[in-house]
């Protein structure tokens, strides 16, 4: 999870998606709940939640990453993790789990994001023309 938010990553032949869980429905319920009963700072709290990054979309063309590494085995509070870096010099790091449901410190994720590691850069490298 991008900034401990669930999603999935895709790969196309030209681009890297990540997609994060849609909350749009839960945030509408709870903040038109708070709305309606007048609770002080829902609206700010809205605010925040709308313009928090990891709860947006990202993309990234393939052509443009320039590595993609594996980073950390895993442990209570975080997932084992992988590192894209760009041509520009940004980096994205994504924790990787098996499935929603699988505990971060679960040694079957480091194999997951082995897995993840090798697709994306072999994607990257197609798309570069190598």
């Amino acid at each position: 999870g991008r900034g401990q938010v669930g999603g999935q990553l895709v790969v196309t032949n030209r681009r890297l998606l990540f997609g994060p869980i849609d909350t749009a429905m839960s945030q509408a319920i709870v903040f038109g709940g708070a709305d309606a009963i007048g609770v002080p700072g829902a609206g700010l709290v809205k605010g925040v939640l709308e313009a928090y990054e990891p709860l947006k979309r990202k993309q990234v063309f393939l052509r443009h990453v320039t590595s993609v590494e594996a980073r950390g085995n895993g442990g209570l509070f975080s997932a084992p993790g992988l590192r894209i870096t760009t041509a520009t010099g940004e980096t994205i790091d994504y924790g990787i789990v098996r499935s929603t449901t699988t505990p971060n410190i679960h040694p079957g994720n480091r194999a997951v994001r082995d897995q993840a590691v090798a697709v994306i850069n072999a994607a990257a490298q197609a798309a570069r023309g190598r």
